[in-house]
C-alpha cells in the first residue's frame, strides 16, 4: 500500500468538500482522501500509482466527471458543463451528485434533447433522478424534446455509451426519456423511466442493450424500435430483463429494418386500429386487444375486425371479454372461434363455422347453432374410470381425455370402473364451461372382512385376533394393562351402537362373535396399589452389571435420571454432564464471575457447574474460548477431569501405572497421559478388550461405575 500526501493550495469555501479520484481510462474511483485545512494537504492511500485528480464539491454540484484524453482531466459542475467537457473522440465518466431538473425552455427544435450524452461516455446516475421541469415547454396534444439522447454519425463501430443507475421522469408533453439515434451504441443498466409523453426509450437506427430496464406511465408505449428517417443503419434492441408496465411494451413500425430480442416477451403482429401495421413484443396479448388470430399471429383491438379478416382454416381466440357489435359480424365457413377460459362473449353474431366455448357465451347466435360448443370436463375417481356421454337422441358423443365439446342441449353420462358402482347423471349445456366431478364407490366383496376399531385407552392396550373378521367368526381380545394398572371393563358395540356379547375366558382373554358389520372395542383400565419397585429406574435391572453403581450415584445425589424417570445407562455422556456431576460431588459451592466460554449461555442447567470447573482448573475448554458442552465426553477427557478434581480437592494423586502394556497407549494425548496413568493405577478405569480406548465415549453406566470407584477408592 502506498500513501500519497500532496499540497493543495486551492481555495476551499465554507461548506465545500474536496475529493480525490483515480481517473485512469476515464474512470472515477474515489480515493477517500483526507483534507488537512491547516496544512493545506490531501492524503490518501493506493495500491498502485495512477493519474489522480482533486475535485471540489458544493451543494450546487450536479455532476463530477473525468475525461480520458491525451491529458486526462476531472472537474465538477452542472450536468450540462460535464457534457460540454467531452470533445469528439474523448471518453470518460460522468457521475451525478444530486437530482437534476431538465429544462427545455431554451430549445427551439422540438426534436432535440435537453442532454445529449457523448459517444463512449458512461453516465452513472448514482441512483439520482433527472426530472422534466414542471414548466416544460410543450404544445397541447404534441410532445416536444427528449430528455436524454445518444447520437452518432451512422457508423457501425461507434464506441458504446453506458447509462446506468438512473431514474428519468418525464411529463405528458415530453418525448422519450432516452433517444438512441443514427448508429449510437447504448447500454442501459438499472435504469427506470416514468411518465414520458411518447415512449420511455426510442431507438431509431441505433443499437441498445438493456438490463434491469423499468418503464411505466408512457403515453405511447415503453419502447419503440424503428430505423427512423434520414438514418442509414438498422435499429436493434436486446432486452435482457426489467419490468415494462405499459400495455404496449415494445413495438416497431418498421420490423423489416429492426432486430429485436426480448427475453420473456412474445412477438405478435398488429391487425387493426392503433395496432395496424405494427409489430409488438408482449408478455400478455390481452394488454393489446380482445382477439388473436393464432393462425396468422395477429392481435386485434376489435373482435369484429378479427373475424372479418379471418380466412378459412384460421382460428380466432377471444382473449378477454368482448362484444360482437357489427351488423354483419359472423364466423366464416372454415373459421374456428375459440372463447378462452374466464372470458365472456356477448352481443350478436352469425355462425357459419365453428365456435368452441371455454368460457361463457351470452351472445345471441344464429346460423349453425349446432356448431357452437362449450367445454365440459369430467374429473373422475378412480383415474382409470371411463366416461360415456349421450345426447338427447341417445347417440354417443366422443371426447378426448374426458373433455367434451358439446353443443347446447341436454345430455346423459355414465361413469364406470371395474370393482366400483357406476354413477349416472344429466347435464344441460347452455353456453357455459362446466366441470363434472364424479367419485365412484367401491363394490364390497361378497363375504367381506369387517373392521374392528380399538380406540386407545389410558392404562393399557387391547389387540384383536384376527384384526378383521367375517360375520360369524370368533374374535379373541387380549387386554394388556400397563404397570400399575389392571383391566377394568371390555365392551364391544356394532355399527349401530348396540352391545355385542363378550365372554371372559379363564386365560384372561375375551371373545365375541363378529356381527354383520364393523365393531368398536372399548376398554378401561384401573390403577392398582402395587409396592414401589426396589430399583430407582425402570431401565436398570438388579441383574445388570452396573446395578449397584447406579444405585450408589443416585443415592449419593451424583446422578439423576433423564426423561420419563429413565436412567439411560447406555447413553453417551457429554462434557456438561460430567462438569455437573463433579460440581455436585464438591457440594455445589456458590460461584460468581464471568464465563470464560462463548458457547455456555447464562441460566442453563450446567452454567454454574462449568464456571466452577473453569475457575478451579478442572476444565480448560477446546480452544477459541469454547467449551463444547454438548460434545460427547471421551474416556481420556473423563480421567483428566477426575484427576484435576482430585488434585484441586487435595487428594493424593501420586499413583502412576505403566501404560506400555496397552496396545493403544500411544493414542493417549499428551495432556491426558498423567491422568490416565493415575486412573489405571487407582483402578478407576480398566481396559476395554485389552485397550485403553482413550478416544472412546463413556456411557452413563460407565460414568456411574467410575464415580463409585473414585469415591470409595480416592475420595474416601
Amino acid at each position: 500500500t502506498i500513501t500519497i500526501s500532496v499540497n493543495y493550495d486551492a481555495t476551499i469555501n465554507e461548506g465545500d468538500t474536496v475529493e480525490v479520484y483515480c481517473i485512469d481510462n476515464g474512470g472515477m474511483e474515489n480515493m477517500n482522501a483526507a483534507y488537512n485545512k491547516d496544512e493545506n494537504t490531501l492524503t490518501w492511500t493506493t495500491k498502485h500509482l495512477s493519474t489522480f485528480a482533486a475535485v471540489v464539491l458544493n451543494e450546487e454540484t450536479e455532476a463530477i466527471w473525468s475525461v480520458d484524453g491525451e491529458t486526462p482531466t476531472s472537474d465538477s459542475g452542472t450536468l450540462a458543463e460535464a457534457i460540454a467537457a467531452f470533445t469528439d473522440g474523448t471518453t470518460g465518466t460522468i457521475t451525478l451528485q444530486k437530482d437534476v431538473v431538465a429544462d427545455n425552455s431554451s430549445i427551439n427544435d422540438a426534436t432535440q434533447s435537453v442532454y445529449k450524452i457523448p459517444n463512449g461516455v458512461t453516465l452513472d446516475g448514482n441512483n439520482k433522478t433527472i426530472k422534466a421541469s414542471e414548466k416544460w415547454k410543450g404544445d397541447s396534444g404534441r410532445t416536444t424534446n427528449h430528455i436524454l439522447s445518444v447520437e452518432s454519425n451512422g457508423g457501425t463501430d461507434t464506441a458504446q455509451t453506458t447509462i446506468k443507475n438512473l431514474t428519468i421522469i418525464g411529463t405528458k408533453t415530453s418525448k422519450s426519456g432516452i433517444h438512441a439515434y443514427n448508429g449510437a451504441n447504448v447500454k442501459l443498466d438499472n435504469v427506470t423511466i416514468q411518465n414520458c409523453g411518447s415512449v420511455g426509450v426510442q431507438i431509431n437506427g441505433a443499437k441498445v442493450e438493456a438490463t434491469g430496464l423499468n418503464i411505466s406511465g408512457s403515453g405511447w408505449g415503453s419502447i419503440n424500435v424503428d430505423k427512423g428517417t434520414n438514418v442509414t443503419t438498422a435499429a436493434a434492441l436486446k432486452f435482457n430483463s426489467g419490468k415494462l408496465e405499459d400495455d404496449v411494451q415494445i413495438y416497431s413500425e418498421d420490423d423489416s429494418n429492426s432486430i429485436i430480442t426480448a427475453t420473456g416477451l412474445t412477438k405478435v403482429n398488429g391487425g387493426d386500429g392503433a395496432l395496424d401495421e405494427k409489430t409488438y413484443y408482449t408478455d400478455d396479448v390481452t394488454k393489446l386487444g380482445e382477439a388473436v388470430n393464432t393462425s396468422t399471429n395477429t392481435v386485434y383491438e376489435d373482435l369484429d375486425t378479427a373475424l372479418s379478416e379471418a380466412n378459412s382454416g384460421n382460428t380466432v381466440q377471444v382473449v378477454k371479454d368482448a362484444t360482437a357489435n357489427g351488423p354483419n359480424t359472423s364466423v366464416k365457413e372454415g373459421v374456428t372461434l375459440v372463447v378462452n377460459p374466464g372470458v365472456t362473449l356477448s352481443g350478436t353474431l352469425t355462425n357459419n363455422g365453428t365456435i368452441e366455448n371455454n368460457g361463457t357465451i351470452s351472445a345471441t347466435i344464429t346460423g349453425k347453432t349446432e356448431s357452437v360448443t362449450s367445454t365440459v370436463t369430467f374429473k373422475v375417481s378412480p383415474a382409470n374410470a371411463t366416461v360415456a356421454v349421450k345426447d338427447a337422441s341417445g347417440k354417443n358423443v366422443t371426447g378426448t381425455n374426458n373433455v367434451y365439446q358439446l353443443p347446447n342441449g341436454n345430455y346423459t353420462y355414465t361413469v364406470s370402473a371395474n370393482g366400483y358402482f357406476s354413477e349416472s347423471g344429466t347435464i344441460t349445456v347452455s353456453g357455459k364451461v362446466q366441470t363434472i366431478s364424479v367419485a365412484l364407490s367401491k363394490v364390497p366383496p361378497a363375504n367381506p372382512n369387517y373392521r374392528i376399531d380399538i380406540p386407545a385407552a389410558e392404562g393399557g392396550t387391547v389387540t384383536a385376533d384376527p384384526a378383521a373378521a367375517k360375520a360369524g367368526a370368533t374374535v379373541t381380545l387380549t387386554a394388556t394393562p400397563d404397570e400399575g394398572y389392571a383391566v377394568g371393563t371390555i365392551t364391544v358395540t356394532d355399527r349401530f351402537g348396540d352391545a355385542v356379547k363378550v365372554t371372559e375366558n379363564a386365560d384372561g382373554t375375551y371373545t365375541f362373535t363378529m356381527p354383520n358389520g364393523q365393531v368398536t372395542v372399548k376398554a378401561t383400565f384401573v390403577e392398582t396399589e402395587e409396592p414401589a419397585p426396589a430399583e430407582p429406574f425402570p431401565d436398570v435391572d438388579e441383574n445388570d452389571w452396573f446395578y449397584d453403581e447406579v444405585v450408589y450415584v443416585y443415592e449419593n445425589g451424583l446422578m439423576n435420571g433423564v426423561e420419563n424417570n429413565q436412567f439411560a445407562p447406555n447413553t453417551a455422556t457429554n462434557r456438561a454432564m460430567l462438569a455437573t456431576i463433579l460440581y455436585r460431588l464438591a457440594g455445589e459451592p456458590a460461584v460468581s464471575g464471568d464465563l470464560p466460554f462463548t458457547d455456555v449461555a447464562a441460566g442453563t442447567w450446567y452454567t454454574d457447574a462449568v464456571l466452577w470447573a473453569a475457575q478451579n482448573g478442572i476444565v480448560n475448554g477446546l480452544g477459541e474460548n469454547t467449551f463444547a458442552p454438548m460434545n460427547t465426553l471421551t474416556r481420556e477427557q473423563l480421567v483428566t477431569m477426575l484427576y484435576r478434581y482430585a488434585e484441586a480437592a487435595g487428594y493424593d494423586v501420586s499413583a502412576a501405572a505403566d501404560l506400555s502394556g496397552y496396545p493403544d497407549a500411544d493414542k493417549v494425548q499428551t495432556y491426558a497421559q498423567k491422568a490416565m496413568s493415575w486412573a489405571v493405577a487407582e483402578g478407576i478405569v480398566e481396559g476395554m478388550d485389552g485397550n485403553l480406548n482413550p478416544a472412546g465415549s463413556a456411557t452413563r453406566a460407565q460414568i456411574a461405575t467410575i464415580l463409585m470407584r473414585f469415591c470409595e477408592g480416592v475420595a474416601k
